[in-house]
């Protein structure tokens, strides 16, 4: 584990190879903010954002340049908004060499209880 915030957000990283380019986070995101629904638009840095189902509910995918890299064509990483139970939003972040179908099947592992 890398963090852990105010049971809200949570980061796993390697501990045999830890770096920025293979972590995986998951945060639900506030509403207070007006996070009611997947929405990527300020996140996507021009990529095409993908309409997606994660388990049963809406959600949204984009890889965009990893940005722990100064490198345009270095490292990507996958960021996804998902609606989880309850009508909170998942923001989860995972790293590029993970395929399409590896992020959905890990975001939909994810869950939350209040």
């Amino acid at each position: 584990m890398s963090s852990y915030e105010d049971n809200t957000s949570l980061t796993l990283i390697s501990d045999t190879a830890p770096s920025f380019e293979n972590r995986i986070g998951a945060s639900i995101l506030e509403r207070w903010r007006g996070s009611t629904e997947p929405d990527l638009r300020g996140y996507s840095e021009g990529e095409p954002i993908e309409q997606v189902v994660v388990d049963g509910r809406p959600g949204e995918l984009v890889s965009v340049p990893d940005g722990s890299s100064a490198d345009p064509d270095g490292p990507r990483m996958w960021i996804l908004e998902a609606e989880l139970p309850g009508g909170l939003v998942l923001f989860f972040q995972a790293p590029g060499v993970l395929t399409h179908d590896q992020v959905l099947q890990i975001a939909a592992q994810v869950t939350y209880t209040p």
